[in-house]
């Protein structure tokens, strides 16, 4: 483990909602010093709908935008996150057309900086000493 390991970290793991496979995604709170990230896995609205109801955890930096940005999110999901920083993982020109339009504007719609990593390529986080948070692209 890294040193300065803070391994104070609450793990979300969602149950079966509505019988959707994807919902069934380990969604992931983490904790490094005093950054926090929410990782969503592939959740779709009725998952994201019922961590927002039930889970009272505190306003994260960085969210893992849900199930690669794709078109269906729950519209007040980005807001409940509180965080200042999205992020996308797609691949460049995927058959399936992630991240939507929709998806990115949503979240740009609830005042946060959106990357996607079919624009910037690899993503990385770093947080420092000071907590302050680093963002590094490929690009």
């Amino acid at each position: 483990m890294p040193e300065n390991y803070d391994q104070n970290n609450e793990k979300l793991v969602t149950q079966e909602v509505e019988s959707i496979p994807n919902n069934s995604s380990v969604v992931n709170l983490i904790t490094i010093k005093n950054a926090s990230f929410l990782l969503t896995g592939d959740i779709e609205p009725p998952a994201q709908e019922a961590i927002r109801n039930l889970w009272k955890i505190p306003p994260v930096d960085i969210v893992k935008v849900p199930h690669h940005g794709s078109k269906f999110q729950d519209r007040e999901f980005p807001y409940w996150t509180g965080a200042r920083l999205a992020l996308v993982s797609a691949g460049k020109e995927n058959s399936y057309g992630h991240p939507s339009s929709q998806a990115i504007d949503l979240y740009q719609d609830s005042g946060m900086k959106v990357l996607t990593t079919d624009v910037v390529g690899s993503i990385a986080i770093k947080v420092s000493d000071d907590d302050s948070i680093q963002v590094s692209t490929q690009d």
